[in-house]
């Protein structure tokens, strides 16, 4: 009976190592494709960010210069174990707060393109956005749950 317990075991951590592996690919695809496509033309990002109505003039500026660059850095530090934890932190943090901008201006009744990848991609009615972030919010909090080099990022 152990033996066969240490089987499970081993092949459980074979499903959770690759499984993380698989969710570190997604997300580091997803969010290095979106802050490329934003860079490409920085204007029009900057004029996404100011139709969600949420920011003045100069944050919108700011966001749209900086933002993709959090989006790249936050994809490629999934890669280097020092920096998978203020990576995760990164994705985190963004995903809840584009999930949040969505919510408020769907509520409000604003007819936007939600600018999250440029113009690369259309990602149509608000429903599929959230539903998007939703899912890419359950991908980073599987990887939170997987990765022990961010719990002890977090601790430290």
């Amino acid at each position: 009976m152990g033996m066969l317990q240490n089987r499970e075991s081993g092949w459980q951590k074979r499903v959770f190592f690759w499984g993380g592996q698989v969710a570190r690919l997604i997300l580091s695809v997803i969010f290095i494709f979106a802050g490329w496509a934003k860079l490409e033309d920085p204007t029009l990002f900057a004029m996404q960010v100011r139709h969600y109505d949420l920011l003045p003039d100069p944050w919108v500026a700011l966001v749209a210069l900086f933002l993709p660059w959090l989006e790249i850095a936050c994809g490629v530090g999934l890669w280097w174990r020092r920096l998978q934890g203020g990576a995760l932190l990164g994705l985190t943090g963004m995903i809840l707060i584009f999930l949040l901008a969505l919510i408020s201006a769907w509520s409000r009744g604003l007819n936007i393109d939600c600018g999250c990848f440029g113009e690369a991609v259309d990602r149509g009615a608000y429903a599929g956005a959230v539903v998007m972030d939703l899912l890419l919010l359950l991908l980073v909090g599987s990887f939170w749950i997987g990765n022990n080099n961010a719990k002890k990022w977090l601790d430290a």
